[in-house]
């Protein structure tokens, strides 16, 4: 263990060459300068590039390591995402530079109509390619629109 700098609430932000960026906030953190890694408890990651453009995940516990470009959450997270669908993964990574989320154990995924239950979840975002072992799906028709009248 080296040199650390505690801090009480902490915000992060991460800047990208291609101009995206993301930010960790947290309750309360710890900067590990040897590690080059933040670590914090009560944080939200906001995702603001690419195809993750508008999620945030929301964890008890993550550790963001500089020089690997991801995010560790340990306890699991709940996602969002503004355009609708949501997530509740067990452990899972974030790897900003191999643009992938993996989750070895459950995770559920839903959104407009759908939902999905399995397990070792990985999403290559910059792939478009998402695949999940023994998953079990439900399709939820909408509600039919009846005219009033």
């Amino acid at each position: 263990m080296g040199p650390e700098i505690r801090l009480g609430p902490a915000e992060v932000r991460e800047y990208r060459d291609d101009g995206s960026w993301n930010r960790l906030t947290a309750e309360g953190a710890v900067y590990e300068y040897a590690r080059k890694a933040v670590t914090g408890r009560g944080v939200v990651v906001y995702l603001m590039g690419g195809a993750i453009r508008g999620a945030t995940a929301r964890a008890p516990l993550a550790s963001w390591d500089f020089d690997r470009a991801a995010v560790s959450l340990p306890e699991g997270c709940r996602v969002d995402h503004e355009g609708g669908w949501a997530g509740d993964l067990s452990p899972a990574t974030l790897d900003f530079a191999q643009k992938t989320l993996h989750v070895p154990g459950a995770a559920t995924l839903s959104g407009p109509g759908f939902s999905v239950t399995g397990k070792d979840l990985a999403w290559n975002w910059g792939e478009g390619r998402i695949t999940m072992n023994t998953p079990k799906s439900r399709i939820h028709p909408a509600s039919a629109h009846r005219p009033r009248g």
